[in-house]
C-alpha cells in the first residue's frame, strides 16, 4: 500500500565549520544489579512532574515517560531531556543516567532514587502510590527533586512527533550523526514517535539516506568523499564514507529495516530530494511495509513526502 503525503517544508540548517560536543555520559551497569519494574509500575510512573529542586536545569515541570527500558524526562526549558536506566534494588528504586541540554550541547550525569515512603513500596507491589517523588543529584552537584502531579494527557486523537533528519541535526551535538542508523535508534529516546529522513540517489542509482546534495566537512569525515553526492557510486561511499561521528552512510533499505527491527517508531516520512527516484522509493517503501507486516509491526506508516511540485508530478 502506498502512502502519499504532500507538503511544502522549509528546513533550516546551521552550517558549522567545526563540530564540538560535550563528553558523552554513559548510563553504566545498573541494569545488571537491579530488577526491572513491571509494565504496570512503569505505566504508573508516567506523568507530569513538578520540579521542586533543580528548576535552573529542568525548568518548572517535566514529563516523565518510560520508553522501552529507559526512564526519560523531557522539558521545554532549554530543550532538556534525560535518559536513565534502573529498577528495584531492595525496597527502593534506583536510576542512573544523564541530562542533555540540546540548546547548548552541555550535559551531566544523573543519579536518582525513589524511596519506599516516596512511592517505591507501592510501585513494587503494582499499586498506585499516593505520591511519587524522585530525588537525585547531578555530576555538577545540583540537587534534583521531582514530584508527580498528574497523568499524561490522553486525548482522542493520535499525535505524531516526527524527528527531523532521523532524529536530530549535527548542529544539535547529540553525539550521533544526522540521518544515521544510530540516530534513528536514538530518536525514540528524544521523545519521537516517528522520523523524517532524506533520500537521494548515488551515481549508480542506489538510494542513500543523506540530506545535502554534496558531501562536505559538515556531514562527513576525511578528504576522500567530498563533492556532489551524484559523483559517487554506492561501493565508493561504503568504502570511504563516514559520517561526522564515524557511522556508515545508510541505504534507504537499511534505514527502514532499522526502524522495523530496532525501534518502537510508528511513522517514517521519506523526504525525496530527486524526482527521478520516486519509483525506486515506492519499491523500497513496499519492501519495508511487507517486512513490517511479516514481523507483526502493523502500526508502521511510511509516507512519501513531496516537498516540491516536480516530485509530486513524478509521483
Amino acid at each position: 500500500m502506498k502512502y502519499l503525503l504532500c507538503a511544502i517544508m522549509l528546513l533550516f540548517s546551521s552550517c558549522i565549520s567545526e563540530l564540538t560536543t560535550e563528553p558523552e555520559f554513559e548510563i553504566g551497569d545498573i541494569e545488571d544489579w537491579t530488577t526491572p519494574l513491571s509494565d504496570t509500575a512503569m505505566t504508573l510512573m508516567n506523568g507530569v512532574y513538578k520540579v521542586e529542586q533543580g528548576s535552573d536545569l529542568f525548568g518548572e515541570v517535566v514529563v516523565g515517560k518510560w520508553i522501552g527500558k529507559r526512564w526519560c524526562l523531557y522539558s521545554n526549558h532549554d530543550v532538556v531531556f534525560s535518559e536513565n536506566a534502573g529498577g528495584l534494588s531492595g525496597v527502593q528504586i534506583l536510576f542512573q543516567g544523564y541530562i542533555k541540554i540540546v540548546r547548548s550541547g552541555r550535559g551531566a550525569s544523573l543519579d536518582m532514587s525513589i524511596q519506599p515512603e516516596d512511592g517505591a513500596d507501592s510501585l513494587r507491589r503494582d499499586r498506585s502510590p499516593q505520591n511519587i517523588i524522585l530525588k537525585g543529584v547531578t555530576s555538577d552537584n545540583e540537587q534534583i527533586f521531582l514530584k508527580r502531579i498528574r497523568n499524561l494527557h490522553v486525548g482522542t486523537r493520535n499525535v505524531e512527533i516526527i524527528a527531523h533528519r532521523g532524529g536530530g541535526r549535527n548542529s544539535e551535538r547529540l553525539g550521533r550523526s544526522e540521518n544515521s542508523l544510530e540516530m534513528i535508534k536514538y530518536a525514540q529516546i528524544l521523545g519521537a514517535t516517528g522520523i523524517e529522513i532524506d533520500v537521494r540517489p548515488t551515481r549508480d542509482r542506489n538510494l542513500i539516506v543523506f540530506h545535502d546534495d554534496t558531501f562536505s566537512p559538515r556531514t562527513v569525515q576525511g578528504a576522500y568523499l567530498l563533492g556532489n553526492v551524484g559523483n559517487f557510486d554506492m561501493a565508493q561511499i561504503k568504502l570511504v564514507g563516514k559520517l561526522i561521528y564515524g557511522e556508515s552512510i545508510p541505504t534507504l533499505d537499511e534505514a527502514l529495516e532499522t526502524v522495523i527491527d530496532s525501534t518502537i517508531l510508528t511513522t517514517v516520512w521519506l523526504d525525496i530530494k530527486d524526482p527521478s527516484i520516486v519509483c525506486d522509493v515506492i519499491a523500497a517503501q513496499t519492501r519495508a511495509m511487507n517486512l513490517a507486516r511479516d514481523k507483526g509491526k502493523n502500526d508502521l506508516k511510511i509516507y512519501i513526502g513531496c516537498p516540491e511540485r516536480s516530485v509530486l508530478d513524478s509521483y
